[in-house]
């Protein structure tokens, strides 16, 4: 089949984490000749006979039977199903890793491993019966936006996040063990509880601490997109210079702030990247549930006042720089960190692969509550039809909601004129069609 005759489907897990790459993902592809479609993937996974895509491209591994049946269903349909987690870069351990990232419910029925680095693409051949010769390393496209020649599509968005808060410290926080959103937990192993606890505990010390020692700073607490922000807004209530937001996508805040600081979070090796001074504090020793490489990149600190002692220093002007052991580690876990753009990697890729010249949709067909729900969406809008659902039904919407709120047209379009200075595609030249039944999901083509 030509590229030029294949639809791409780029279903997005959680909003804030994989939007961006995504849509720099699919304005690549669509430079290259393909059709794409991206949006939730809650709505586009029930939706295969509409979207009718040769490539799915599955952002999650975490093993649970509705990923195996759909992965399957996928597979035995035709769809050539590529795997490129969006958290597939960041683990505790090879063991960890394998549990819970590589099952063989999921391994065994994708055609290709798009990995982060060399490391991932090992585990797998190491651990898994699957063909080398379809594991890939090629990045991911999200860190592809943080290179030098593209990061200043944030400079914008930072601007007007400085204006706001001024000069502040960002503090990503990463406790969705014990601070889900919907209260409850990921942790089932007392030990392990007691230990995050204890982690969460220092760390509210040690804002508290920072927000009198740094009097004439904002700090900014970004909690994880599954956490519960009104856990930090009620535990700060007093604190004049204390702010609670985690608003739209981190890069932009990682760009305006002074110092980050986290422990085991992404954004971490992300700061890092973008050459914000960063600070891990780590007061306790919690290996298993320590990400070990977003801290090996970050300056660390083991008290409270040591994380104060080192916020001093770059504020005197201490520069903050990635050395060349971490650097090479890093890129280990994540390719494209440095230079290489993972999105051309994955277009190469895609062009090499022979895509099927039908895809067989009867897996796929909508009962009768998804036609009605498709009907409603295109009458009566998304918003009102999930009200009327949860009203009618045991239907919670609740977590959908909380990983991916909306997506307008107007929005999509924002994001892609954005990265077109950065693709040979003329802007004229996008066409951005809307699905009226699906929620939030459009065909980006030319």
């Amino acid at each position: 089949m030509g590229k030029k005759d294949s639809t791409v489907a780029l279903p997005i897990h959680v909003k804030k984490r994989e939007l961006q790459g995504k849509i720099w993902l699919g304005l690549n592809l669509v430079e290259q000749g393909f059709d794409v479609v991206i949006g939730s993937k809650s709505a586009m996974k029930k939706s295969i006979d509409i979207i009718e895509p040769e490539v799915w491209f599955k952002p999650s591994s975490v093993p649970n039977s509705n990923h195996k049946n759909l992965t399957k269903n996928l597979n035995d349909s035709g769809v050539c199903v590529v795997l490129l987690d969006s958290e597939g870069g960041i683990f505790t351990s090879e063991e960890t890793f394998c549990e819970n990232r590589l099952s063989p419910d999921i391994i065994d029925n994708i055609d290709y491993y798009f990995a982060w680095g060399a490391k991932p693409a090992s585990i797998l051949e190491n651990n898994r019966d699957f063909p080398k010769e379809n594991i890939e390393i090629v990045g991911n496209p999200r860190f592809d936006l943080l290179h030098s020649s593209i990061k200043s599509i944030y400079d914008e968005e930072a601007l007007k996040i400085r204006n706001r808060y001024d000069e502040f410290f960002l503090i990503n926080t990463n406790f969705t063990a014990v601070n889900h959103f919907d209260n409850s937990s990921s942790i089932e192993d007392s030990d392990a509880s007691n230990s995050m606890k204890s982690l969460f505990n220092n760390f509210i010390g040690m804002i508290d601490d920072m927000s009198v020692e740094f009097g004439d700073y904002n700090i900014v607490i970004r909690p994880h997109p599954a956490e519960s922000p009104e856990t930090y807004e009620q535990l700060f209530s007093g604190r004049q210079n204390l702010y609670v937001d985690n608003s739209g996508e981190v890069r932009p805040w990682i760009s305006a702030a002074e110092v980050v600081i986290h422990n085991s979070c992404t954004t971490g090796i992300e700061s890092a990247a973008m050459k914000t001074p960063v600070i891990s504090y780590e007061p306790i020793s919690q290996s298993r549930y320590d990400f070990n490489l977003p801290n090996f990149v970050s300056d660390s600190a083991n008290r409270s006042e040591e994380v104060c002692k080192k916020v001093k220093s770059y504020l005197n002007g201490k520069e903050y720089n990635l050395n060349e052991n971490q650097l090479s580690r890093l890129q280990k876990y994540i390719f494209n960190i440095n230079s290489t753009k993972s999105a051309d990697l994955i277009c190469n890729s895609l062009e090499s692969i022979d895509l099927n010249d039908e895809i067989k949709t009867d897996n796929f067909n909508p009962g009768l509550g998804r036609r009605m729900k498709r009907i409603s969406v295109k009458m009566l809008g998304v918003s009102y039809t999930e009200s009327l659902i949860e009203m009618l039904t045991s239907t919670d919407y609740t977590r959908t909601r909380h990983r991916f709120p909306s997506l307008s047209k107007s929005e999509l379009k924002e994001y892609i004129n954005n990265f077109l200075p950065y693709s040979r595609i003329d802007k004229g030249e996008i066409n951005i069609e809307t699905y009226d039944e699906l929620e939030y999901v459009y065909r980006i083509s030319t």
